[in-house]
């Protein structure tokens, strides 16, 4: 895929698919967990954002990830209807990845940045927690066999053996042709992350205001 992203075809992005319906387990619900007591570094989505994924965001398109992430993580501000799906229509084959969203001006004075670009491959853990601590939704993309998808970085939080765990959320377009309810959530073991590929981490920022003219 062009703009540093990972290239898929159409036939890997079947694949992908096909490998959802194997793998169920990695296809579900959102299952909210509970969070440690005292003070913790994570992050848990504001159930407002949580509830704007499962009920009002959709993946149009089957390859259309990198605008639906930008479109989740404006979404999260109020920047555009919880129910638009403009910039996917715009790019519904993903071939443009974040070209026209990294430092470019987006609704609400908002613009995209990257933590990291794609083939480092490594998960910016600090980073993304240090992001997350300060309120900022994370956008990651996960390079797996048989799937590369964009995903938002719910928490990062211990799980019942107190092992760190990275939460991620997102959706699937479950055919390729406008549904794209189905919500995705998958669950990385920290230890486990170096031996993943990791490509682009992005988050919003806001800008100054345009000067206004004469």
């Amino acid at each position: 895929m062009s703009d540093s992203l990972v290239s898929f075809t159409a036939a890997a992005h079947e694949a992908t698919l096909q490998s959802r319906r194997l793998r169920g387990r990695w296809t579900r619900g959102l299952i909210p967990l509970e969070a440690p007591p005292g003070p913790s570094q994570y992050h848990e989505m504001m159930p407002a954002h949580r509830n704007l994924v499962d009920t009002k965001h959709a993946q149009k398109y089957r390859m259309s990830c990198p605008a639906s992430l930008c479109e989740m993580l404006l979404k999260f501000e109020g920047a555009i209807p919880d129910d638009t799906t403009t910039y996917q229509d715009a790019d519904p084959t993903g071939g443009n990845g974040f070209s026209k969203f990294v430092d470019k001006r987006l609704p609400k004075n908002l613009t995209m940045r990257r933590i990291k670009q794609a083939k480092d491959w490594e998960f910016p853990e600090k980073e993304v927690r240090a992001k997350l601590a300060a309120g900022t939704s994370v956008g990651v993309f996960l390079n797996i066999p048989g799937e590369v998808h964009g995903w938002i970085v719910d928490k990062i939080a211990p799980n019942g053996a107190g092992e760190d765990e990275i939460h991620l959320v997102s959706k699937y377009s479950e055919d390729g042709k406008g549904l794209g309810k189905q919500t995705a959530m998958k669950m990385v073991k920290l230890a486990d992350a170096p031996n993943l590929k990791w490509s682009d981490a992005v988050y919003l920022e806001s800008l100054p205001a345009p000067p206004k003219g004469p």
